[in-house]
C-alpha cells in the first residue's frame, strides 16, 4: 500500500532511521588527551637520557677530530629520543598513538579552512636524518607563514571575532618563535661544528627544544581556538549495509 506523508499505513508517523552513537567526546577533550602526548614523551626522553644516560647523550664531536669528545649539558633531541632504551621505545609508543586523532584532526582542518571562499627518526644514518630535519624545518616554517597569509586573505572582507584575533596573534607569535629559534639553533650548531667549544651544543639543544615547542603550539591554537566547541563521534549502520560518515 503506498504512503504519503511520511506515514506507513497504520498512521503512526515514520521514524527516521539514523547510524546509532557508541563513542562520543567532547574536542576540547579530545585535544587535551592528544596533543600533550608528544610533549609528555619528549620530556620524559630528556629526564631520562639525563638522570641515566648522561654522558653517552651529551657528548659530541666536531669538525676538529683532535678536540675529541665536547662536553656538553643537554642532549639534542634525536639522542634523547632515539639513542637510549627506553628513551626511543617510550617516544615510538606515544606517537603511535596519537597518530590516528592526529589524522582527524587534519581532515577537521580541512573541512573548516574549505569554509572560507578564498576569493581574494633515522639517526643512526646522519646525512638523512641532518637533511630530512632541515627539510622538516624549513616546509614547517613555509606552512607557518602560508597559514597566516591564508588566515587573513579568508577573512578579508568578513568581521573579525574577538577569537579570530587571538587565534591569529598567537599563531604569529609562535611562527615568530620558531623562526627565532631556527635561527640561533643554526648559529650554535655552526659555531660548535667550527670552534668544538664546551657547552655550545647544548645552546643548540635549547633552540632545537624551543623549536618543537613552537611548532607544537602553533597547530595546537587550531585545536584550541577554532575546534575546542567540537565533537567527536563514531557511529554505527543501524541494518547491514548501511554506513555514515564520520563527522567533524
Amino acid at each position: 500500500m503506498a504512503t504519503t506523508n511520511g506515514h506507513i499505513p497504520n498512521g503512526h508517523p515514520k521514524k527516521e532511521e539514523r547510524p546509532r552513537d557508541v563513542f562520543r567526546i567532547s574536542g576540547l577533550i579530545a585535544i587535551l588527551c592528544c596533543v600533550p602526548l608528544p610533549l609528555f614523551a619528549f620530556v620524559v626522553c630528556i629526564v631520562l637520557s639525563v638522570m641515566n644516560d648522561f654522558e653517552e647523550s651529551t657528548y659530541t664531536t666536531c669538525s676538529d677530530p683532535a678536540a675529541g669528545k665536547v662536553r656538553n649539558f643537554l642532549p639534542s633531541i634525536s639522542s634523547a629520543i632515539g639513542g637510549f632504551t627506553p628513551q626511543r621505545y617510550i617516544w615510538r609508543i606515544f606517537f603511535a598513538v596519537h597518530l590516528t586523532p592526529r589524522f582527524i584532526f587534519a581532515l577537521m582542518h580541512y573541512n573548516y579552512n574549505m569554509g572560507f571562499p578564498v576569493t581574494s627518526g633515522l639517526s643512526w644514518f646522519r646525512p638523512v636524518h641532518e637533511k630530512g630535519f632541515l627539510v622538516f624545518v624549513g616546509c614547517a616554517t613555509f606552512y607557518m607563514i602560508c597559514v597566516l597569509i591564508l588566515y587573513r586573505w579568508a577573512r578579508h572582507d568578513i568581521t573579525w571575532s574577538s577569537k579570530d584575533v587571538r587565534s591569529y596573534r598567537l599563531k604569529v607569535f609562535f611562527c615568530v618563535c620558531s623562526i627565532f629559534a631556527t635561527v640561533m639553533a643554526m648559529y650554535f650548531f655552526n659555531r660548535h661544528m667550527q670552534y668544538c667549544e664546551p657547552n655550545i651544543y647544548s645552546w643548540f639543544a635549547i633552540f632545537e627544544y624551543m623549536l618543537v615547542f613552537s611548532n607544537v603550539s602553533f597547530h595546537s591554537t587550531w585545536l584550541v581556538m577554532e575546534f575546542s566547541d567540537a565533537l567527536l563521534h563514531i557511529t554505527v549502520p543501524v541494518r547491514p549495509g548501511q554506513y555514515a560518515s564520520l563527522p567533524v
